[in-house]
């Protein structure tokens, strides 16, 4: 009887404590396709668009490098934490996907909140420097 109370009791707590280890992890969040949105109303220039999305990215502290017109690459390293993104734009629309990352669960499907939680920061500081012009 005390062996079966006892592999219970170790069958409950692992119960308990798997989906802790997993609650970490969310499905990956890439933007695609976004349609740009300014305050004025007015078109903005694909320029435009590029500038904010890289002042943002810049504003939340991650690296960027303009690849060619209409695509930038995006990296940032938070402590022993690195994640690189692909920022793409027109004059109308944007995304950020997803490129590669160190020390961040990422299993081909999901990745760290933490760097949902980034890619969300970035979004929302873009979509304010869009509504600005």
């Amino acid at each position: 009887m005390t062996r079966f109370v006892g592999l219970s009791l170790i069958a409950l707590l692992s119960l308990l404590f798997a989906p802790t280890a997993d609650a970490r992890t969310q499905p990956v969040y890439n933007i695609v396709d976004k349609p740009v949105r300014s305050g004025s109303g007015n078109q903005l220039t694909q320029e435009q668009v590029g500038e904010a999305l890289a002042a943002a990215a810049r504003y939340k502290r991650w690296t960027v490098e303009e690849v060619e017109p209409g695509y930038m690459k995006a990296q940032i390293v938070v402590r022993k934490h690195f994640a690189a993104i692909d920022i793409r734009y027109t004059a109308s629309t944007y995304s950020i996907t997803y490129r590669d990352s160190e020390v961040l669960k990422y299993d081909g499907k999901k990745i760290h909140r933490n760097y949902n939680k980034w890619i969300k920061l970035i979004e929302q500081e873009a979509d304010d420097n869009l509504l600005r012009l």
